[in-house]
């Protein structure tokens, strides 16, 4: 069976850091490990997936060349991670197969002023509208 890869762009910091204790003296790495595992644990709400690409580092950005709301203008880290899945159109259809990744994320709490480079009027993903700081592309589809 073939699987079906996605890829997630975002402007919230969900660098992988390992920091896994709450107990931790570095509250900041834990706070980025915190926001990647959300991103995480709002896949599998639908499927098991298997993570071929970490955001272990942003790339700087420029918004206009990206998928991103309005609100957000010119040059930004962007963090990036791929995934994989094995059921086709687990997350929409084929007229539009990132709907339901795009609701599951739409709103969800995370934790800001880490090491973003834009002014998060929110401490949530949006994925629609011109608070938009994270989509997502489709590949071998």
């Amino acid at each position: 069976m073939k699987s079906t890869r996605y890829a997630v762009y975002t402007l919230i910091d969900i660098t992988v850091t390992g920091v896994l204790s709450n107990n931790s003296s570095d509250r900041f790495k834990r706070n980025q490990q915190r926001n990647w595992e959300t991103a995480q644990q709002i896949i599998g709400l639908r499927t098991q997936a298997t993570i071929v690409a970490v955001p272990a580092s942003p790339k700087m950005i420029y918004i206009d060349t990206h998928e991103f709301g309005s609100y957000y203008k010119g040059q930004h880290k962007c963090w990036k991670f791929i995934f994989e899945v094995e059921q086709h159109c687990i997350f929409g259809t084929s007229d539009d197969p990132v709907k339901l990744l795009r609701n599951d994320f739409e709103s969800v709490p995370i934790i800001k002023n880490l090491d973003e480079t834009v002014d998060l009027p929110d401490p949530v993903f949006y994925t629609e509208g011109i608070l938009k700081n994270t989509y997502f592309k489709i590949f071998d589809y």
